[in-house]
C-alpha cells in the first residue's frame, strides 16, 4: 500500500515503520470525524507463507477480543489485503523515550505509576477469556514484551502494541515451530530460548523484569545483537547470569534513593529468575512489590509516613525482626521437607543454588565489623494434602465454585483471648465427612484464585476472605493460616490481631508448620497477646521440627540474641545452617554473618564470602552489599 490507497473506510496518508512481519501506515477515516488510525499490513513477501499469514490473522483476532484501555484496540480487518486497522496512539515508544530522557523513570513516583499501569494491563491479558476456533480459552501470553512495543502516551500512561507472536496460554497452537525461537533476544526468558513452545505468562513477567531494569539504566542489559556469535553469547548470559545490580550502575542522590534501588534490584532479581517457578507467579504480585518499595521510599523521605504494620514498622537496630507471615497467602512450596532427625548440623558446606524465593518481612541483625545490613528474603514450606483429600477436592471443584460464589457472607469468629495456651482441638468437627474436607479444599482453591486474581477470577480480597473463612471453619489448616495472615495485615478486612491469633492457633493446633511459625511470631512480637518468648520458642521449635525454614531461622535469631533463652551461638549456627541448606537466602546470609563475626565458629572471611555468595545469587541485597564491601563477586 502507498499514500492515497484505500482500505475499508480509511485512506493511507503515510508510512510509519516496518517490522519483521508487517509494515505500519498512518491512515485517516474517510467520513465523519476523519480520525487518524494506524494500519498494519503483512509484508508482501510473507503473504504466501500460510503459517505466518495465519499468525498475522491471529493477532487481529486477539486484539479484537481484548478490551483494556492500555492495550491498542483493533477497528477493522480486511482479509483481502491482509491488513487490519488499529487506533492511532500518540506518543513515543518507551525505547525512544529512554533515549531522549534516560532519567525520566528514575523518579520513583513516575516509575511506579507507569509500571502499575503496565502490570495491570498484562494481568488483564493473562486472565482474559477469548474464543478461538470455536473454543473458549483463557489467557494471552505476549512473548515479545520490550520497550519498543510499549508506547508512552502524552499523559505518561503506557499502551501495549504488537501481539503478533502472542499465544493463548491454554491453547496448543500449531503456529509455532518447536525449534523456532519467538521474541526479541535481549528480552527472552530462558525457557523461550531452550523450549520456545513451552512458555506461559511467567515468560512475560521475565520480560517485564528486564524492561524494569532498562527504565532505570536507560539501556539494554546486553550488547546489540548483530552477529550469530553475539546472539549465542547473549543467550548464554540470559540462561545463566543475573542482571547487573542497579545499585552499582545508577547514581543515587540520597540514602533513601539507594535503598529504593536496592528494593528494585530485589524485585528485578525475582522477576528474572532463571526458573519460572521462582519468579512472581502473576503480575499482581510484582505490582504489589513495586508499590511496597515506593511506600517505603515515600515514608522514609517525607514527614508523612505510610500506614504502619508489622511489615513496615520501624524498629530499633537492636530489635531483630523474625521471618513473619507473608503479606499474601504463600505460594506452593518449592523446597523439600527436612526434619530435626536429619543431620545434626553444626557446620556444613554450602549447597550451590541459583534459585530465587518469595519475599518475606525483613530482618535487622548484628553486623560484621566491616559493614551494615538490613532485611533479606526467603521462602517457607507448606504442608501437602493427602491424596484422598486432593481427589475429592477435584471431583467437587466445579460444584464447590458455584456454591461458594453464591453463598451468603459468614460472620468472622470472635477475637481470641490473650491466654498463652494453644487450642486443644482444631476448629474441625470430629465427625467431619470426606465430602466436607473436600469442600474445604475446594473453597481454599477458589479463595486463593480470588486473592491472586488468577484462574479467570478477579482480584477480590473480600471474596478471598469469605472463601478462606468457609474452608477454615471446615477445618482446613492452610485456610486457617491464610485467614490469619489477612487479619494480621488488614487485607479485605480491618487489621485485627485477635482474629489473626485465633486462626493461627487453630492452624498450629492441627500441626500446620506455617501456622505454628506465624503463631510464634505473634507471641514474639506481642501481637494480640502479651509478649511471651517461651511460647514463641515452643511454636518455632514445632515449625522447625517439620522442616519449616523460617521457623528454623527464627530459632537461630532467638539463640543468637538471647531472646527468651541463653545466648548460644553454636545452636544459632545449627538452626541457621539447617535453613540455609534448604536454600533459604536469609539463613545463608546469617550463617555468613556468624563466620564474619566469629560467633560460634572460628572467624573466617572466606567462609563468610562463600555463604554470602549463595544468598547474593538468590537476590539477597544484604549479602550483595557485604560482598561489594569485600570486593568480591557473586
Amino acid at each position: 500500500m502507498r499514500p492515497g490507497d484505500k482500505l475499508l473506510n480509511y485512506t493511507i496518508t503515510r508510512r510509519i515503520k516496518a517490522g519483521g512481519m508487517g509494515v505500519v501506515f498512518e491512515g485517516e477515516q474517510t467520513w465523519g470525524s476523519r480520525r487518524k488510525v494506524a494500519i498494519k499490513q503483512l509484508l508482501e513477501n510473507l503473504r504466501d507463507d500460510d503459517i505466518i499469514r495465519r499468525r498475522f490473522i491471529r493477532e487481529a483476532e486477539i486484539l479484537e477480543m481484548l478490551e483494556d484501555p492500555r492495550i491498542v484496540r483493533i477497528l477493522g480487518f480486511d482479509p483481502d489485503q491482509d491488513a487490519f486497522v488499529m487506533e492511532f496512539v500518540e506518543g513515543n515508544t518507551l525505547s525512544d523515550q529512554l533515549k531522549a530522557n534516560p532519567t525520566l523513570f528514575r523518579q520513583p513516583g513516575v516509575l511506579v505509576e507507569f509500571m502499575t499501569n503496565l502490570l495491570d494491563a498484562f494481568s488483564y491479558a493473562h486472565n482474559a477469556t477469548l474464543t478461538i476456533e470455536g473454543r473458549t480459552e483463557r489467557g494471552i501470553v505476549h512473548r515479545d514484551i520490550k520497550p519498543s512495543n510499549i508506547i508512552v502516551q502524552p499523559d505518561g500512561s503506557p499502551k501495549i502494541l504488537d501481539f503478533g507472536i502472542s499465544r493463548i496460554a491454554s491453547f496448543q497452537s500449531t503456529l509455532t515451530d518447536p525449534k523456532l525461537q519467538m521474541g526479541s533476544v535481549p528480552y527472552m526468558s530462558p525457557e523461550q530460548i531452550v523450549t520456545p513452545t513451552d512458555v506461559d505468562w511467567r515468560s512475560d513477567i521475565y520480560s517485564l523484569g528486564v524492561t524494569l531494569w532498562e527504565t532505570q539504566t536507560g539501556r539494554s542489559p546486553y550488547p546489540r545483537v548483530t552477529t550469530h556469535e553475539v546472539v549465542v553469547e547473549v543467550q548464554r548470559q540470559i540462561r545463566f547470569d543475573p542482571l547487573p545490580p542497579l545499585v552499582q550502575l545508577v547514581p543515587a542522590d540520597t540514602a533513601n534513593d539507594r535503598q529504593f534501588f536496592r528494593q528494585l534490584d530485589q524485585i528485578i532479581t525475582k522477576a528474572t529468575a532463571k526458573e519460572r517457578d521462582h519468579r512472581y507467579q502473576h503480575c499482581e504480585e510484582m505490582k504489589l512489590a513495586i508499590q511496597q518499595a515506593f511506600n517505603t521510599w515515600l515514608g522514609n523521605g517525607t514527614d508523612k509516613q505510610p500506614v504502619e504494620n508489622e511489615a513496615t514498622r520501624v524498629r530499633p537496630a537492636s530489635e531483630p525482626i523474625l521471618a513473619s507471615a507473608l503479606s499474601a497467602p504463600a505460594a506452593k512450596s518449592i523446597w523439600p521437607h527436612a526434619s530435626l532427625a536429619e543431620s545434626a548440623v553444626t557446620e556444613q558446606q554450602p549447597v550451590e543454588s541459583a534459585q530465587s524465593v518469595p519475599d518475606v518481612v525483613a530482618a535487622n541483625r548484628q553486623q560484621p565489623a566491616y559493614g551494615t545490613n538490613a532485611g533479606t528474603t526467603g521462602a517457607s514450606k507448606k504442608p501437602g494434602r493427602t491424596a484422598a483429600y486432593g481427589l475429592a477436592a477435584a471431583l467437587l471443584m466445579a460444584g464447590g465454585i458455584w456454591w461458594w460464589q453464591h453463598k451468603p457472607a459468614q460472620p468472622t469468629p470472635k477475637a481470641a483471648t490473650a491466654n498463652l495456651s494453644p487450642p486443644a482441638t482444631s476448629v474441625l468437627a470430629s465427625d467431619a465427612t470426606l465430602d466436607e474436607l473436600a469442600k474445604a479444599d475446594s473453597c481454599l482453591d477458589v479463595a486463593t484464585n480470588y486473592y491472586y486474581g488468577r484462574g479467570g477470577l478477579p482480584n477480590d480480597y473480600g471474596k478471598a476472605l469469605r472463601g478462606f473463612e468457609q474452608a477454615a471453619k471446615l477445618g482446613n489448616s492452610d485456610a486457617q493460616n491464610r485467614l490469619g495472615t489477612m487479619h494480621q495485615y488488614g487485607q479485605g478486612t480491618a487489621q485485627q490481631y485477635g482474629q489473626a491469633l485465633y486462626w493461627y492457633r487453630a492452624s498450629a493446633g492441627q500441626g500446620n508448620p506455617e501456622g505454628q511459625k506465624n503463631l510464634g511470631v505473634m507471641y514474639y512480637l506481642g501481637l494480640g497477646v502479651p509478649k511471651a518468648y517461651p511460647e514463641a520458642l515452643k511454636w518455632f521449635e514445632a515449625a522447625a521440627g517439620q522442616g519449616n525454614a523460617e521457623g528454623m531461622t527464627n530459632l537461630g535469631v532467638m539463640y543468637e540474641h538471647g531472646t527468651g533463652v541463653a545466648v548460644d551461638n553454636a545452636v544459632a549456627l545449627k538452626w541457621y545452617t539447617r535453613a540455609a541448606n534448604q536454600h533459604y537466602a536469609r539463613a545463608q546470609y546469617y550463617v555468613g554473618n556468624l563466620y564474619a563475626l566469629g560467633k560460634g565458629v572460628p572467624q573466617s572471611t572466606a567462609k563468610a564470602v562463600q555463604w554470602y555468595q549463595l544468598a547474593a545469587r538468590q537476590g539477597d541485597t544484604n549479602a550483595q552489599r557485604e560482598l561489594h564491601r569485600l570486593q568480591q563477586s557473586w
